[in-house]
């Protein structure tokens, strides 16, 4: 039986072999990464007291309101940080960490592994 040491909730619109590939990878860290293009599920998820170490968006998904579920994660669990994986570099109180689109899968762990411990 796998051992986990964090558990990711990550908001994007992936399709469903790169959503496989994605939690094989985080798997292979010890990580379990929950992956949903519905921010409706995700906000069901963390309002209804879904532990979780770490919330995972991109910003420039379409017909996502990002913006609304980065302020309800952050207002009921100030503590747990938020890492943006998108294009664009931006910046706001509720975000902790940016990792910018092609930075590659070593920057990407690196940078969940120093948002982890800190929240240790």
């Amino acid at each position: 039986m796998a051992t986990y040491r964090a558990t990711i909730l990550w908001l994007d619109t992936w399709e469903e072999e790169e959503i496989q590939m994605f939690e094989e990878l985080f798997e292979k860290k010890g990580l379990v990464v929950i992956i949903s293009a519905s921010e409706i599920r995700l906000e069901q998820e963390i309002r209804s007291g879904l532990s979780y170490d770490l919330f995972i968006t991109n910003l420039s998904s379409p017909n996502l309101n990002v913006k609304e579920l980065l302020r309800i994660s952050k207002e009921l669990y100030p503590s747990k940080p938020v890492m943006v994986y998108s294009t664009y570099d931006f910046h706001s109180e509720e975000i902790d960490a940016v990792l910018l689109t092609g930075s590659g899968l070593r920057k990407m762990f690196e940078t969940i592994d120093n948002l982890l411990a800190k929240k240790q």
